[in-house]
C-alpha cells in the first residue's frame, strides 16, 4: 500500500509522498504491524532525511515506545518530545540515501566475493572464530565512544552471522555491564541490511531481541524477533526465543545453555593450532 502511494506521489507532489507514508507508518505501528510502519518509514526517511515526525515515529518503533504513549507526548508537545525527535533525526540520518547506496554496494561486494565452498570441519572452526574476533573488535570500538565501522567490517560481519553456528556463537552471554554496546551494535548492523540484502537481516534482529530479552524489554525483543520471522518465517532460533517470551519463559535458563555452548565454541579454539 505504501509502496504504490509513493510512486503515485511523483515529482513535483514527492513530498506529498513523505507526509503520507508516515500517517500510513503511525496507523500500522498502532496495528502492531512493525514491518510495514518501518519499511513505510524507509521510504519517507530516503525521500526527506530532515522530516521530523516519520524520524522521531521510527525511533518509536526501533526503541519499543507504546504508540500510544507516543502519540500523548506528541499531542503534549512536552521537552522530552522535543529531545526525542533531535535523537531521532541523528538515528534516521542513516538512512539517506548516500547511507544506504554505500550500505548495499558494501554488501553487494563482499556477498560476491563469499563464494561457497566445500570446507574442512578446522576451516570452518577457523571462519567462526575470525567473524567472532571481528565482533569483539567492533564491541570494543563501542565501549570506547565509537560507534562506526568501517563498510567493509560491518559486511563482514552480517555475512560471517549466516552461519547458525556463528550466530549461535555471538549470543549475548556476558555481563549486564556491557548489553547496551551489544544493542547497539545489532541494531547498527541489522539497519544496514538494505534491499535487495533484507535476507540477511534475520541473525542480527535475532541477536538484538535476545539482547532486549536480557534487558528486560520484551517489547523491543518480541518485536525484533517477530520482525526477523517476516523476513524469514522458518528462522528457527527467533521463532523459538519469541515463543519463550510469549509462555514467559525464564530467560535465565537460556542464558545458562547459551554459556555452556560458549564455553564449547571458545574451547574449539585450540583446534586452530592444527591449521
Amino acid at each position: 500500500m505504501a509502496w504504490h502511494v509513493s510512486a503515485a506521489s511523483a515529482a513535483p507532489f514527492t513530498q506529498e509522498a513523505v507526509r503520507i507514508l508516515t500517517l500510513f507508518a503511525f496507523v500500522a505501528w498502532r496495528q502492531g504491524d512493525l514491518i510495514a510502519a518501518r519499511l513505510a518509514l524507509r521510504d519517507a526517511i530516503t525521500t526527506d532525511p530532515d522530516y521530523e515526525l516519520a524520524t522521531g515515529i521510527h525511533l518509536g518503533t526501533v526503541d519499543g515506545e507504546d504508540p500510544r504513549e507516543w502519540l500523548a507526548s506528541a499531542r503534549e508537545g512536552s521537552a522530552h518530545h522535543a529531545t526525542y525527535l533531535q535523537h531521532a533525526v541523528q538515528i534516521a540520518s542513516e538512512y539517506s540515501p548516500t547511507n544506504a547506496a554505500r550500505y548495499r554496494e558494501a554488501l553487494d561486494v563482499a556477498t560476491a566475493s563469499y563464494l561457497p565452498q566445500a570446507l574442512t570441519e578446522d576451516q570452518k572452526i577457523h571462519a567462526r572464530h575470525s567473524t567472532v574476533d571481528i565482533i569483539d573488535g567492533a564491541l570494543t570500538d563501542f565501549r570506547n565512544g565509537r560507534p562506526q565501522l568501517m563498510d567493509e567490517i560491518a559486511a563482514r560481519i552480517i555475512l560471517g552471522l549466516q552461519d547458525p553456528e556463528t550466530r549461535d556463537a555471538a549470543l549475548s552471554t556476558g555481563e549486564e555491564s556491557g548489553l547496551s554496546y551489544e544493542r547497539q551494535l545489532w541494531g547498527y548492523l541489522a539497519r544496514r541490511c538494505v534491499p535487495p540484502h533484507t535476507d540477511k537481516a534475520p541473525p542480527l534482529l535475532t541477536l538484538l531481541g535476545w539482547v532486549a530479552w536480557r534487558q528486560d524489554d520484551t517489547i523491543t525483543a518480541a518485536h525484533a524477533f517477530a520482525d526477523a520471522l517476516d523476513i524469514d518465517p522458518g528462522y528457527d532460533l527467533a521463532k523459538i526465543l519469541l515463543d519463550g517470551i510469549r509462555t514467559r519463559c525464564d530467560p535465565a535458563a537460556l542464558l545458562a545453555a547459551f554459556r555452556n555452548a560458549a564455553a564449547r565454541f571458545a574451547a574449539s579454539r585450540a583446534d586452530l593450532d592444527t591449521l
